[in-house]
């Protein structure tokens, strides 16, 4: 009797024992799936992250570069320009008095010209200026933008850590519960044993 009394209490212990360990292994699959997704998630996101900063450079760079040797060579040309002016002014006055006049207004002309022209290229200096401080401005941007992103990867890799021990905990309870379920088959047997040893007494005293 006593063995009829134990056998139902252990089986729906044992049932009990064998959700609980097939829900904990489902709710640990399910979070180390989450945590696999949110570590790719973040690795997608540096790289294209990182191509973005590192196309947004090339562009820039090219576009300085066309924007500086262009007014450069058209300044440069001007320049050669205005000096063989100058030249052919001072030629001029040399050759005679009745050209002198005119010769000093050409020149006069010329360091008006070449006033201008120091005047553009001051100009075409600021814009320079003012292109390198937004390229500037763009690869801080892009590398705080990094920096995030490594940051993300870090908490991605706490929370993997936070998953990997409770993953642990998991397999720590299972085995405390299949200790308990291997005490409950002892004291089970043991019952059994009793019940068999009082139905010998009982036997022998009926004798």
């Amino acid at each position: 009797m006593g063995a009829e009394r134990v056998e139902p209490v252990r089986d729906r212990l044992t049932a009990l024992v064998d959700r609980l360990v097939a829900s904990d292994r489902a709710r640990a699959k399910e979070a180390t799936q989450s945590a696999v997704a949110a570590a790719a998630r973040a690795f997608w996101a540096i790289v294209v992250v990182g191509g973005l900063a590192l196309l947004s450079g090339v562009l820039i760079a090219w576009g300085l570069t066309r924007s500086i040797t262009g007014p450069l060579r058209q300044t440069i040309g001007t320049l050669a320009s205005s000096c063989s002016e100058i030249l052919a002014a001072t030629t001029q006055q040399a050759s005679g008095t009745a050209e002198e006049a005119t010769a000093v207004q050409e020149t006069s002309t010329t360091v008006d010209e070449v006033k201008q022209t120091a005047q553009v290229s001051a100009q075409k200096a600021r814009a320079v200026a003012e292109a390198a401080q937004k390229t500037a401005q763009v690869s801080q941007d892009g590398r705080r933008a990094v920096e995030e992103s490594i940051k993300g990867m870090q908490e991605t890799k706490g929370r993997m850590e936070a998953i990997a021990q409770r993953i642990l905990t998991l397999s720590e309870q299972g085995q405390a519960i299949g200790e308990i379920i291997a005490t409950v088959n002892d004291l089970a047997d043991q019952s059994n044993l009793l019940a068999v040893n009082a139905a010998i007494e009982a036997a022998k005293a009926g004798e």
